[in-house]
């Protein structure tokens, strides 16, 4: 039975099976409970991983608002520090249950040497990670409360029903009572 990296890296269309198979072998499998951190700011990340199952979210140090979830067949690391070997200015914590493969940073250097496929497979990576936070900007910047939760509703309603209130308010940038006021006047309106 094929694992959830497996079956993403084959649609990936960017590596042969032999390939996949050789790539799998740098991988290994850790279980992250609820609440638990796989980096906290002031700390090296040492590690990307894939979601298979769970969901993560990444809040800054100090005013802890949250700028990212993580659901299933995403790669998630704290990227500068995993490149840079320096330390995280950014914690990600889960907020669910998560099964992960985790690629050491040493793991990391020698599968881009052994299969270069992986650098356009994490070049393609990178490119979505900017394209979310553009997209993050574009839509939920200088927006009514209301436009926020509209546009989430639409986009990516996944956040709603997985994510705390609190935590989603902090993705918003809105206090929970705001959030709380905004899903009641919308629940009005359409019934």
């Amino acid at each position: 039975m094929r694992n959830s990296l497996e079956n993403y890296l084959t649609e990936g269309d960017l590596l042969t099976p032999k390939e996949i198979k050789d790539s799998l072998s740098f991988f290994k499998t850790k279980q992250l409970k609820k609440n638990d951190f796989f980096v906290r700011a002031g700390e090296v990340c040492n590690y990307i991983a894939f979601i298979n199952k769970g969901a993560v979210k990444t809040f800054s140090l100090g005013d802890e608002s949250i700028t990212c979830f993580k659901f299933e067949n995403q790669f998630m690391t704290s990227y500068e520090s995993f490149m840079t070997r320096t330390l995280s200015h950014k914690n990600i914590q889960a907020i669910e249950n998560c099964d992960l493969q985790l690629i050491s940073y040493k793991n990391f250097k020698q599968l881009l040497e052994r299969i270069p496929s992986w650098k356009a497979l994490m070049n393609g990576q990178l490119e979505q990670e900017y394209l979310e936070k553009e997209h993050y900007l574009m839509h939920f910047n200088n927006k009514t409360a209301k436009a926020k939760y509209i546009q989430l509703l639409e986009a990516n309603p996944k956040l709603i029903s997985r994510t705390k209130l609190d935590d989603l308010a902090s993705y918003l940038g809105m206090t929970q009572r705001t959030l709380t006021r905004v899903k009641k006047d919308i629940f009005q309106e359409t019934n």
